[in-house]
């Protein structure tokens, strides 16, 4: 089949079930990272028997990140499975904000990444910081093996992956470092919340990184501030993905760890999205 037949039939089959525009945004990835072919797709041949097959797995909903097993993030191609999360956006404006604080920064870091999942953060930081040391931490040992993979395939060095359950204090002992940045995207959704989210995301996202027990998604974020308090470098600083509707909620609680600089950065939408933190 021809590329441009292709796009033609992708989006044919797909847009009833996902919208016209968001089949298009799927032709388009499905012929760049499937097939090798470069936009704009004037010439090239697709296997038919190949495309059929990913057509009908995500035309049953599951993420065409996840069908081809890739996902693009900050300039990187990474690995993604169900074992962990499909990198988004929001966490590429979490790393933007992180940059923008150490613009002048004049010496190695020492980094902590809670939940790693893909290593997608990681992955960026090591882009940018070559000299830091970060130590990335999951509680899936099948999302550290996910992660590892990334960090290598990338060339990167000076990362390392502990397995453990960060809610889990008496495990505290194994991470017993004094850190410049703690960053995470911890799981923040409440189960009450999960009727807000896109079927895709609650059918084949893992859970275990999205959703809390408690009914304010602010475990994690309780922990990472106790934690922190306690491991935190002068001068260190905490950046967090935050859930826009508890946002307020999470400032106080990182106040209440007598955290003095704690501020909300909004993403391109307007939305509370950020967290940033510091003892001093």
């Amino acid at each position: 089949m021809k590329s441009a037949d292709a796009i033609t039939h992708i989006i044919d089959v797909l847009q009833h079930s996902i919208g016209e525009q968001e089949a298009k945004n799927i032709s388009r990835i499905i012929l760049e990272d499937a097939f090798a072919l470069s936009y704009p797709f004037v010439s090239g041949e697709v296997d038919e028997e190949k495309l059929e097959i990913i057509l009908y797995k995500v035309k049953s909903g599951h993420p065409i990140q996840y069908v081809l097993g890739s996902a693009h993030f900050y300039g990187f191609d990474l690995k993604v499975n169900e074992h962990v999360l499909i990198p988004r956006p929001e966490t590429e404006e979490l790393l933007y904000s992180v940059f923008e604080h150490y613009a002048n920064r004049s010496r190695p870091l020492r980094i902590l990444d809670i939940g790693t999942g893909s290593a997608c953060i990681p992955v960026v930081l090591k882009s940018k910081f070559p000299d830091a040391t970060i130590t990335a931490v999951d509680v899936s040992s099948e999302a550290l093996k996910v992660a590892s993979f990334n960090v290598e395939n990338q060339g990167f060095s000076g990362v390392s992956f502990k397995c453990l359950d960060f809610l889990d204090r008496g495990l505290w002992s194994q991470l017993n470092q004094s850190w410049d940045l703690i960053i995470s995207n911890p799981p923040y959704i409440p189960q009450a919340e999960k009727k807000l989210m896109t079927a895709s995301t609650v059918t084949h996202e893992p859970h275990i990184a999205l959703f809390t027990n408690d009914a304010e998604g602010q475990e994690f974020y309780l922990a990472i501030a106790e934690f922190a308090k306690a491991y935190l470098n002068p001068g260190g600083v905490v950046f967090c993905e935050l859930n826009e509707y508890w946002s307020k909620t999470t400032i106080e609680n990182f106040k209440n760890q007598t955290f003095q600089s704690v501020s909300c950065i909004k993403d391109m939408q307007g939305k509370e999205r950020i967290l940033k933190a510091s003892l001093a």
